[in-house]
């Protein structure tokens, strides 16, 4: 399994950089390709963690039969998670398929909080009142690295489409 940390992310968009009118449609089109899956392993491992913080508020409240009350709302937190976050990309997206798939196997060095969650004491007040806390701040790292990444997906997009409306990129070169 590979693994991702936010160090390597910083690192991918350091080097996807600049992104302007010199830098050829290949290099971008390079980068987008690189980049997109890190977005959507990042944007998995949000979701999973923002779960995760549901499901440990809701043990941390002062409901005296905390697990019951998590068994009964699970269905509905799963439920939501699926729809929070809406897809900000078209889905003509190079490598979209690759991507979503490897979301769902690449992404263990940003969920080693989830796999510390399901080896943790859960009947344990105050290890939950930790972990919550700690997958809060990793949730904050989390949502800034994706806002930088999407934020770097749309400018390479940008940059891209001028190339082609400019003539300096041709879409057949992207097929080729």
């Amino acid at each position: 399994m590979t693994s991702h940390s936010l160090d390597e992310i910083d690192g991918m968009l350091q080097l996807a950089q600049p992104v302007d009118e010199s830098t050829p449609a290949a290099t971008l089109r390079q980068w987008r390709t690189a980049l997109m899956p890190t977005w959507l392993l990042v944007s998995f491992a949000i979701e999973v963690l923002s779960t995760e913080i549901e499901v440990l508020s809701i043990h941390d409240s002062t409901v005296e039969d905390a697990m019951q009350s998590i068994v009964a709302i699970l269905p509905d937190i799963l439920a939501r998670g699926c729809v929070r976050n809406g897809w900000p990309f078209s889905l003509d997206t190079p490598a979209l398929s690759i991507a979503a798939e490897a979301a769902a196997i690449e992404s263990g060095g940003l969920l080693e909080l989830h796999q510390e969650m399901a080896r943790s004491d859960l009947d344990n007040l105050d290890i939950v009142r930790v972990l919550l806390v700690r997958l809060e701040l990793q949730m904050e790292r989390l949502i800034d690295r994706r806002n930088l990444l999407e934020r770097r997906i749309r400018t390479i997009q940008e940059v891209l489409v001028r190339h082609y409306s400019e003539g300096t990129a041709s879409v057949d070169e992207w097929l080729s």
